[in-house]
C-alpha cells in the first residue's frame, strides 16, 4: 500500500508539468516548428535533449517518453499497471528480433529500450531459441513465428497477427485484476476487432485476426463484416459502440482512412478516468497522469508533424487527442 500512496503522490505532483490545452494551442499558432519547440520547453517537455532543428523532434519525443516509462519502473509504482503499459514494448521487440533472426538482418535500431524485458536479454533468449523463460504467451506465439519462417510461409502479417494476439492475452492477466485496466482492455479489444472486421468486410479474413477477450458477439461481427455499411447505424444504434461504429461507417462510406474512428479510440481511457478523478481507491491518479502524458506525446507529434507539413491550423487542432488538466 505504501508504494501505491507514493505512486500516486508523485504522479499527482508531476501533473503541474503537463503540457494543458493552453501550450498545446499556442504551439499550434506559433509562427514556426521551432518556435512550438520552445513552449515545450516551459516545462522541460524532452528531458533536457536540445535539437539542432525541429525536423529532429521525434529525439525530444523519445526523450520524453523514456522519462515516463522510467517512472513507471522505479517510481515504486504498482507493478501490474506498469506492466500494463511497458508490455507492449517487450512485443514490438520480440517482434522485430524474431524477424532479424530468421531475415539475418540487424534490428536493433528498430526496438525501445522500455519495456518489461531487458531487450538484450530478450534478444539473446530469440536469437539461441531459448524461451523458457518467457511468459507462456510469448514464447508460443515465437515458436509459431519459428515455424512459419522455417515453413516459407511467413509474412509480415502473419508474424505480427501471432505476436500481436499473443501481446493481448498476456495483457488480459494483469487488466481482469483491476476495474479501469479491465474496461480500457475490453474497450480496447472491441475497437481493434471493429476495426479489423470494418476493413477486411470478410468473416473468414476476420477470424484470422481477431483478438480474443472483448465483448463483441459472433451476431454482431458478422453484422459489421456483412450487412450494408449504410445499415449499420441502425444495426448498432443501442449499444455502447454507437458513436465508435457511426464514426467509422461514416469513414468508410466516404472512402477515407478510419482517423476519426481511431482517435475516439484513443481517448477513451483518459474519459474513463477524468470520469473519476476525484477517487482515492487503487492507482487512479498514475493511471490518469500516464494516459495524459502519452496523449500529449502523441498531440506534439501531430502538430509538430502539421507544422513542419504546412497543414491548416484547423485541421491540426481537429486530429489533437483528448488531454486531461487537473
Amino acid at each position: 500500500m505504501s508504494n501505491l500512496i507514493y505512486a500516486n503522490a508523485r504522479a499527482k505532483a508531476m501533473e503541474k508539468n503537463l503540457l494543458g490545452s493552453e501550450r498545446l494551442n499556442r504551439m499550434i499558432e506559433s509562427a514556426t516548428p521551432d518556435d512550438a519547440i520552445k513552449i515545450l520547453s516551459e516545462v522541460g517537455f524532452g528531458d533536457g535533449v536540445i535539437l539542432d532543428s525541429a525536423l529532429e523532434f521525434e529525439r525530444l519525443i523519445s526523450a520524453e517518453q523514456k522519462k515516463l516509462f522510467s517512472f513507471l519502473k522505479e517510481a515504486s509504482s504498482p507493478q501490474n499497471f506498469a506492466r500494463f503499459i511497458l508490455l507492449k514494448n517487450d512485443y514490438h521487440n520480440a517482434e522485430a528480433f524474431i524477424k532479424g533472426k530468421h531475415l539475418r538482418i540487424d534490428v536493433d535500431g528498430m526496438t525501445v529500450d522500455s519495456g518489461t524485458l531487458d531487450k538484450d536479454w530478450l534478444k539473446e533468449k530469440i536469437i539461441t531459441d531459448d524461451y523458457k523463460d518467457l511468459s507462456e504467451q510469448m514464447a508460443n506465439a515465437l515458436l509459431l513465428c519459428d515455424n512459419e519462417f522455417v515453413g516459407g510461409r511467413a509474412s509480415g502479417l502473419n508474424v505480427n497477427v501471432a505476436l500481436t494476439r499473443a501481446y493481448y492475452e498476456e495483457l488480459y492477466k494483469i487488466a481482469v485484476k483491476d476495474k479501469y485496466l479491465r474496461k480500457i482492455y475490453t474497450f480496447r479489444v472491441d475497437s481493434l476487432n471493429i476495426g479489423t472486421a470494418l476493413r477486411t468486410r470478410n468473416y473468414s479474413q476476420y477470424l484470422g485476426m481477431a483478438l480474443s477477450n472483448g465483448s463483441l458477439t459472433e451476431r454482431e461481427v458478422k453484422s459489421l463484416c456483412e450487412i450494408p455499411l449504410e445499415n449499420l447505424k441502425e444495426q448498432f444504434r443501442y449499444t455502447e459502440y454507437k458513436t465508435l461504429i457511426e464514426t467509422a461507417v461514416e469513414e468508410k462510406l466516404k472512402g477515407q482512412p478510419l482517423s476519426d474512428f481511431e482517435k475516439f479510440g484513443d481517448n477513451f481511457a483518459i474519459k474513463l478516468l477524468k470520469k473519476d478523478k476525484y477517487e482515492i481507491e487503487g492507482a487512479l491518479p498514475l493511471m490518469l497522469y500516464t494516459y495524459s502524458r502519452l496523449s500529449e506525446i502523441s498531440n506534439v507529434r501531430i502538430i509538430l508533424v502539421g507544422l513542419i507539413n504546412g497543414i491548416d491550423k484547423t485541421d491540426i487542432k481537429r486530429k489533437l487527442r483528448e488531454i486531461y488538466e487537473g
